[in-house]
C-alpha cells in the first residue's frame, strides 16, 4: 500500500507525461495484418474508398432507424474485412508480399496463412450472417405490428 504523499506525487508527475501528443503517426505501430484492427481503415486504405463501399451497401440496406443503421454499419465493416483479408491472399499467392499497407506478409502469415485468412473471413462472414437475420427480424416484427 502506497502512502498519501506518493499517490499524490505519482498523480502530480503523471500531469507531466511526455507520451505522445500527435498519434497520427504511430497510432499503427503494431499494426501486423490489420484483420483485427480497431481502425476500419489502415495503411494502404483510403477514407474515399471506405466511404464509396459503405454508401453502396447503406443504399442496399436503407436503414430505417439508428439501431438498424447500427446494424448496417456492422455488416460494412465485416464485409470491409473480407475484402482485406481477400486482398492479403491475391497478394501472397501472385508473390507480392510488400503490400501497400507497408507489412512483409511473408513473415506474418507463414505456412499456415491460408488457415489464419480462413478463420479471420469465416468470422467476418458469420458476423455479416448475424447482423442481416437480426435486420431481418426487427424488420418483420415491424411489418406484423
Amino acid at each position: 500500500m502506497i502512502s498519501h504523499k506518493q499517490l499524490t506525487a505519482n498523480r502530480e508527475n503523471a500531469k507531466h507525461s511526455t507520451g505522445p501528443k500527435d498519434t497520427s503517426k504511430t497510432r499503427f505501430n503494431a499494426l501486423k495484418h490489420g484483420l483485427r484492427a480497431n481502425q476500419i481503415i489502415i495503411r494502404g486504405e483510403t477514407e474515399n474508398e471506405f466511404n464509396e463501399f459503405a454508401d453502396e451497401i447503406r443504399d442496399n440496406f436503407c436503414p430505417r432507424d439508428g439501431f438498424e443503421a447500427e446494424l448496417v454499419d456492422r455488416i460494412i465493416f465485416a464485409f470491409w474485412r473480407i475484402r482485406r483479408c481477400r486482398k492479403i491472399d491475391r497478394a501472397i499467392v501472385d508473390g507480392n508480399t510488400d503490400l501497400d499497407y507497408g507489412i512483409k506478409w511473408q513473415q506474418i502469415f507463414s505456412e499456415d496463412y491460408m488457415e489464419k485468412l480462413t478463420r479471420y473471413e469465416t468470422h467476418a462472414l458469420n458476423s455479416i450472417c448475424i447482423n442481416i437475420r437480426l435486420l431481418a427480424d426487427m424488420r418483420n416484427q415491424s411489418k406484423e405490428k
